[in-house]
C-alpha cells in the first residue's frame, strides 16, 4: 500500500552523494526488471557527464534519477522510486528537477527509453511534452520487450513551462 504525502513540499531533491548508493540500489533492485550493478554505478557517477539527483522525505532516500548531458542534449537513463512512495508525486518532482538542470544546461531536447508495458511512466513522460519517436525492438534484454523512444524538443523560449 502507498504512503500518503500531504504535500510534494516533504520531498526533498539533491544531488547524489556517494553515501546514497547503497540506499539507491535497493531502489533500483526494488523497482527493475534488468537493474543496473553496483559496478555500473561506480564506474560511471565519476564522469563529468552523469547527473544523479535523489528525492528523500525526510532522511529517507525514496527515489532518484541518472542523467547524461551530451553535446545539446540529456539523455534519461533511469529512474526509481520505492514502491511504498510511488504515484505520490516524487517522479513528478524528480522530473520538475531534469526539467529545471535542461534549461540550466540549455539542452535542445530530452530523450529516454521506456518499456512498451510502463503504461504509468509513460503517462509521466508524455504529460512533461514526451512525445513517441521511435520504437527499439528487443531493447530489453530480461525479456526481449520493446522500449518506446521518447522526445522532448526544449526551445529557449519554452522556459519551464513543461506541465
Amino acid at each position: 500500500m502507498a504512503a500518503t504525502l500531504q504535500k510534494l513540499d516533504f520531498i526533498h531533491v539533491s544531488p547524489f552523494r556517494p553515501e546514497d548508493l547503497d540506499a539507491l540500489l535497493v531502489i533500483e533492485e526494488e523497482v527493475h526488471a534488468s537493474p543496473w550493478s553496483r559496478a555500473s554505478y561506480e564506474d560511471i557517477i565519476c564522469l563529468d557527464s552523469i547527473f544523479i539527483w535523489v528525492a528523500r522525505i525526510q532522511n529517507e532516500l525514496v527515489g532518484y534519477m541518472l542523467f547524461q548531458k551530451a553535446e545539446e542534449e540529456i539523455e534519461l537513463h533511469t529512474i526509481g522510486v520505492t514502491g511504498r512512495y510511488q504515484r505520490q508525486g516524487i517522479g513528478k518532482r524528480l522530473m520538475e528537477k531534469l526539467m529545471t538542470e535542461a534549461k540550466t544546461f540549455g539542452t535542445e531536447g530530452i530523450s529516454l527509453q521506456v518499456r512498451v508495458s510502463n503504461t504509468p511512466a509513460q503517462k509521466l513522460y508524455l504529460s512533461f511534452g514526451f512525445v513517441n519517436v521511435g520504437l527499439r525492438k528487443k531493447y530489453y534484454q530480461d525479456n526481449q520487450e520493446d522500449a518506446l523512444v521518447m522526445r522532448k524538443k526544449l526551445t529557449s523560449h519554452e522556459g519551464l513551462n513543461f506541465v
